[in-house]
């Protein structure tokens, strides 16, 4: 085992991560250059410099999106383009921009048609441009990297077209040196080529401050505009938010008002339930109250009936008694 869990079967006797991935010691004693292993997995490989076709390509216009590459890594399974198609969607995260991976573009807007088309175009470094099922669109394509791919890709593309680029502005630069020292500038010092470049920049100056000017007035009457819009605006704003705010207190009110009356009417049903309450209670005792007057005098009644009866039985008593003793 090495000092990195990986095995050292293959070459025993070693123990660092260079000699694990080394070349064979029998090829470079016989003075064969051979690759590293991972020279072998990184030439193998397959690397794919993807853009989305909503974003563009780099730095686009200004105001815009900017869109940045993404380096996706196929891996040895993969061998069609439904496969690609799918690992590209699962790298960028498409899901949750809720889009989906159809179409391969090529920067001049061709789409890739083969899984060995694709393989070719990322040996040289070909940007992918990926569609969502939407048109290609070329305006977010960067000139640089159109003509790198025009030119064939790779590094080599890359300096002729920055070669090009410098002859045609060396070219350029020696025709304007050329009509300049034509037309007399630098020869004499007060030619007809120096006076009518002085005249000429004296009226460019012009023109520029008038269109500075002319466009300062315009951006104060914008601004004048919009400043009224937003007055507008905010005064159509507060008006409504005052109209909501009537209504809602209207709406309050009347809430109130119906709520005021609902518990006037159930205070003077409950009053007029109590007062009644208080008559069948007030009627109850005074019927109790004459029942037991009417029981007092009629068991008073009767006392004094028996009281009566005893008093005719006691003196007939009296009589018969007093009658027996003579």
């Amino acid at each position: 085992m090495s000092w990195f869990g990986g095995s050292s079967d293959d070459k025993p006797g070693t123990s660092s991560l260079y000699d694990k991935y080394a070349p064979n010691p029998k090829d470079a004693a016989h003075g064969i250059h051979a690759t590293t292993r991972s020279a072998q997995l990184r030439a193998s490989s397959i690397r794919l410099n993807c853009y989305l076709n909503l974003e563009g390509v780099g730095v686009t216009y200004v105001g815009g999106p900017q869109g940045h590459g993404t380096i996706v890594q196929l891996p040895v399974e993969v061998d069609t383009l439904d496969e690609v198609l799918s690992h590209v969607q699962l790298k960028l995260d498409l899901d949750k921009r809720m889009c989906y991976a159809a179409d391969l573009f090529l920067p001049d807007g061709k789409i890739v048609k083969s899984y060995a088309e694709l393989v070719e175009h990322s040996k040289r470094e070909t940007p992918i441009i990926i569609g969502c099922g939407e048109a290609f669109d070329g305006s977010r394509v960067p000139q640089d990297l159109l003509e790198f791919y025009l030119q064939g890709g790779g590094r080599k593309a890359v300096h002729k077209v920055n070669s090009d680029l410098g002859n045609e502005r060396f070219n350029m630069r020696s025709d304007k040196a050329e009509s300049v020292r034509q037309d007399g500038h630098g020869v004499y010092p007060n030619s007809l080529a120096v006076v009518q470049s002085r005249t000429q920049a004296v009226e460019a100056n012009r023109e520029k401050a008038a269109m500075m000017r002319q466009r300062y007035l315009e951006g104060l009457v914008r601004k004048t505009e919009e400043d009224s819009d937003y007055l507008r605006a905010a005064q159509s704003n507060i008006m409504f938010h005052k109209m909501e705010e009537e209504e809602s207190r209207a709406r309050r009110e009347d809430f109130e008002r119906e709520r005021m009356d609902r518990l006037n009417a159930e205070r003077v049903s409950t009053t007029l339930e109590c007062k009644q309450e208080k008559q069948l209670q007030l009627e109850r005792k005074k019927a109790l109250h004459a029942k037991i007057k009417e029981g007092k005098d009629r068991q008073k009644a009767k006392t004094k009936a028996a009281k009566e009866t005893y008093r005719v039985d006691a003196r007939s008593d009296n009589f018969v008694g007093a009658q027996n003793k003579f």
